[in-house]
């Protein structure tokens, strides 16, 4: 009788969507080191044994567990290889240190939810061309290196605005702000919005706006806006200087960057040409990319003349 030789499986890297096979084996090390580190009071200890662990009393205080629930997970913690006990007591191990940096970065990516909305709506959406949705997914995405860190530092507060008029307030209120600059690419044409540009040209500020042939900047719209009566004082400038701001070319996306710090972004709607979900960050790193993207189209617009 033949002896019965068992080889070792593996799952397919389509199955798995990693960069190379893996081994049963492997997976079930990873399913012991995530069992270990799940539940709530062992993340508690972990977090805590970042500095080590000298005096389990005082840590059962701090942490308000009781022995019992204390010492069970501390097992599971050291049996997996994320803490060892040593002489001055807990601390981590190699895989520990690892293991908590990458627990640092996926909080920060947990704790920034509107972030990772915008890119699930990004690839979701019908009416971008794939080098437009690679181009905004660049701006929320982690620099090529990869690094965890490059990751945290791309991460800021962001604001998600899902209603027009809200986006309208919030865009006039940071306009209204602006020292510097505004870079401006719309597919809307909103009178409010004119008019607080207008006045943030007056006061000085730089401004180039990008409007598309049938929409916010094209003549009749652009005319019907400035000999409104708010806005015909502003015309003693004249219309040449108004000229050389704008430029009209095709646009399927409303972005917008303020003083090169402020940014927002329009996710469009799927099916419809109405506006849809935005968000606004306040991150340099992105308005750098963002900047680079409205500096092309810029290059390539149509001049635009009202006279």
């Amino acid at each position: 009788m033949s002896e019965r030789v068992e080889v070792e499986a593996e799952v397919p890297v389509e199955q798995m969507g990693l960069p190379s096979t893996i081994t049963p084996q492997t997976l079930s090390r990873i399913g012991e080191i995530i069992d270990a580190i799940s539940h709530e009071d062992a993340i508690k200890i972990f977090i805590y044994a970042k500095d080590g662990i000298t005096n389990s009393t005082l840590a059962i205080k701090k942490l308000g567990l009781t022995q019992k629930r204390y010492y069970t997970r501390l097992r599971q913690l050291v049996k997996v290889g994320v803490l060892e006990k040593g002489d001055e007591g807990y601390r981590y191990t190699f895989l520990g240190n690892i293991v908590y940096q990458m627990g640092k970065s996926f909080r920060t990516v947990i704790e920034q939810g509107d972030r990772l909305e915008l890119a699930n709506k990004l690839r979701k959406t019908e009416t971008l061309s794939l080098e437009e949705k690679k181009n905004l997914m660049g701006l929320i995405a982690p620099t090529e290196s990869g690094d965890f860190s490059s990751l945290a530092d791309l991460i800021s507060p962001v604001r998600m605005v899902d209603n027009y008029e809200d986006l309208v307030k919030n865009l006039v209120d940071l306009i209204e702000q602006t020292d510097e600059s505004i870079y401006l690419v719309s597919r809307y044409h909103d009178v409010r919005v004119i008019e607080a540009m207008m006045r943030a040209y007056q006061r000085g500020v730089e401004m180039r706006a990008l409007g598309r042939k049938s929409g916010m900047f094209d003549r009749i719209n652009m005319l019907r806006t400035l000999l409104s009566p708010k806005m015909l004082g502003l015309l003693i400038k004249g219309l040449k200087e108004l000229s050389d701001t704008v430029r009209n070319t095709e646009i399927s996306y409303t972005f917008i960057i303020l003083d090169k710090k402020w940014v927002f972004i329009e996710v469009p709607h799927p099916t419809k040409d109405v506006f849809y979900l935005g968000f606004i960050f306040q991150n340099k790193e992105i308005c750098s990319r963002l900047s680079i993207i409205f500096n092309d189209m810029w290059e390539k617009a149509e001049k635009t003349s009202f006279l």
